[in-house]
């Protein structure tokens, strides 16, 4: 019984997080109708050594793997600030917000890696 392999309990919830910050931001940038507007910066992200180069919008991925998710999570704040600029005056309070809870997140995750 001891060879069994055992979950890595961070990473699963660490995974569990990311995945579902990005549901809460697809569905938060789709009710402020922002969802075009971050599927064009999405696009736009660069590739690098380890970050392949995005061909798909973010809305059109339809499933997620763990290392997709942790790819993403180096780059989901960047977009999402990018996406949030603008907007009416009384949108302001909740798009900063909004921002500040997700570097929160990310920064947990970072920091549990």
């Amino acid at each position: 019984m001891s060879d069994l392999p055992k979950p890595n309990l961070v990473h699963t919830m660490q995974i569990g997080m990311l995945d579902h910050l990005q549901k809460w931001i697809f569905h938060f940038m789709k009710s402020y109708e922002w969802l075009d507007k971050y599927n064009a910066i999405w696009l736009l992200v660069p590739a690098s050594h380890d970050l392949r180069p995005r061909n798909d919008s973010y809305e059109e991925v339809s499933q997620w793997n763990g290392k997709e998710i942790m790819e993403m999570s180096r780059y989901l704040l960047r977009v999402g600030t990018q996406s949030l600029q603008g907007g009416r005056f009384t949108q302001r309070p909740i798009f900063n917000h909004t921002i500040e809870c997700t570097c929160a997140l990310c920064e947990f995750y970072m920091y549990t890696q």
